[in-house]
C-alpha cells in the first residue's frame, strides 16, 4: 500500500507539473498572439499613413502637372471642389475678377490672370522693396529672398499669373534635397 500511495503522489505530481507547463505554454502562445495581433494593428495604421501620403502625392503632382501644361484654372477648380486638395497644395489659386476692358485684340482665357496665395511664404533672407511699374503705372511691393547659392526669389505671399507664363516657366531642371528633378 505505502508503494500505491507513493505511485499515485508521483503520477499526481507529474500531472500538476504536466498541467502547469501547459498553462505556462498557452499563457506563451496567447501573448505572442496578442503581440502579434498589436503588430497587426500598427501595420494597418502604417497602410492608412502610406495611402494617405500617396494621396497627397498624387495631388502634389497633379498640381505640377498642370503647372506644366499651364491649366491653372484646373488647380482652382480642384480646390473649389476638394477641402484636402487645396490644404495640401503649395498655393491657393483663385480666378481673378473679369473686367470688360476694351482691347484692339480679342481676348483669350489662355491669358485669364489668376490670383495665386502661397500657403507658406518660401522665405529665407528677405528684404522688403517698393518699386515702379511702369506697365501697371502704380508702384509695387513685395520681397526678394536670397539663399545661400545666391538665387533671388520673388517671395511675396500672394501674385497674378496666367497660364501662359505658368506653361513656360513651370519646365526645367530644380534641385531638391541633394538631387536634381527635371520637368519637362
Amino acid at each position: 500500500m505505502n508503494k500505491e500511495i507513493v505511485k499515485q503522489g508521483w503520477e499526481a505530481a507529474q500531472k500538476e507539473a504536466h498541467d502547469k507547463q501547459i498553462n505556462e505554454v498557452k499563457k506563451i502562445v496567447t501573448k505572442t498572439l496578442e503581440k502579434i495581433d498589436d503588430i497587426d494593428g500598427l501595420i494597418d495604421s502604417a497602410k492608412q499613413q502610406v495611402k494617405d501620403l500617396e494621396e497627397k502625392k498624387k495631388i502634389l503632382k497633379l498640381d505640377i502637372d498642370d503647372i506644366k501644361e499651364g491649366r491653372l484654372d484646373r488647380i482652382a477648380e480642384r480646390q473649389e471642389k476638394d477641402e484636402k486638395a487645396k490644404a495640401i497644395s503649395v498655393i491657393i489659386v483663385i480666378k481673378e475678377k473679369e473686367t470688360i476692358i476694351e482691347r484692339d485684340r480679342p481676348y483669350y482665357p489662355w491669358y485669364q490672370p489668376w490670383h495665386v496665395v502661397w500657403q507658406e511664404v518660401p522665405t529665407i533672407t528677405t528684404t522688403p522693396f517698393i518699386g515702379y511699374s511702369s506697365t501697371a503705372g502704380m508702384a509695387i511691393g513685395g520681397c526678394l529672398t536670397t539663399q545661400a547659392n545666391s538665387d533671388v526669389y520673388n517671395c511675396a505671399s500672394s501674385f497674378t499669373v496666367n497660364n501662359s507664363i505658368a506653361k513656360h516657366a513651370g519646365s526645367g531642371t530644380y534641385e531638391i534635397h541633394g538631387h536634381i528633378v527635371h520637368l519637362r
